[in-house]
């Protein structure tokens, strides 16, 4: 690939995920005072203009340096998952957020489900600014300052510790596996929005765990020590 190409590649990347991220923070200032709003929604717009400050100073970079081939596959890999989690997170916005409507919720729940991952809008967001974080860093392209870099380690940790956007009161969620490996789940509690069914289906050759109801879900493996 020539120069022009590698760098337009990840130009175009930045560039897209920039145009998302922009217009998902409209979305949510058209109804940023709306009823019944999860509070989360808010401190998760709050991230909105150091994301796009980060991405515009990469943007720039990217135009006028060239990345070696491994820090150029691992910037484009990281903004490539940055942009799919970005653009989960603007369908979420556009579903739930209505002026004054208690119905909120129930949206939230469908839009959530219809993403296929069970990702709530502060998980989301977390992984876009830790896409960013290493994106940004020292490493590899050096576009965010010292200040900027605490900044989003502090804004990942917010959403670590922030309460769940919704609560774990019902729904289900299924988790397929096809490789060879175990398949594991991932913070499971958070993922499973509610009491209600945890399939785990596994096609490969790991362990098949399956949990049918509410209540703490516990796996101990043969190998494992008792």
């Amino acid at each position: 690939m020539s120069i022009v190409g590698e760098t337009g590649v990840i130009v175009g990347l930045i560039t897209g995920t920039i145009k998302i991220v922009d217009k998902t923070q409209k979305i949510y200032a058209a109804y940023k005072n709306a009823k019944g709003q999860p509070k989360q929604f808010r401190s998760i717009a709050a991230k909105f203009p150091l994301i796009l400050d980060i991405l515009q100073h990469a943007n720039t970079k990217a135009q006028s340096e060239k990345l070696d081939g491994g820090a150029r596959n691992e910037v484009e890999n990281h903004i490539k998952a940055c942009k799919e989690k970005v653009e989960a997170l603007k369908a979420i916005f556009e579903k739930v957020l209505r002026k004054d409507d208690d119905k909120w919720l129930d949206r939230y729940k469908k839009a959530v489900a219809a993403l296929g991952k069970g990702e709530r809008a502060e998980e989301l967001m977390r992984e876009i600014m830790e896409h960013i974080q290493l994106v940004a860093c020292d490493k590899l392209m050096g576009t965010a300052t010292a200040a900027q870099i605490e900044e989003l380690h502090e804004a990942i940790q917010e959403m670590l510790d922030m309460p769940p956007s919704i609560p774990n009161d019902g729904g289900s969620i299924t988790q397929y596996s096809s490789g060879s490996g175990n398949n594991i789940a991932s913070r499971v509690t958070n993922n499973n929005i509610g009491e209600g069914t945890y399939t785990n289906s596994n096609t490969g050759k790991g362990p098949q765990l399956n949990n049918n109801g509410a209540g703490t879900f516990n796996y101990h493996s043969k190998d494992a020590p008792q």
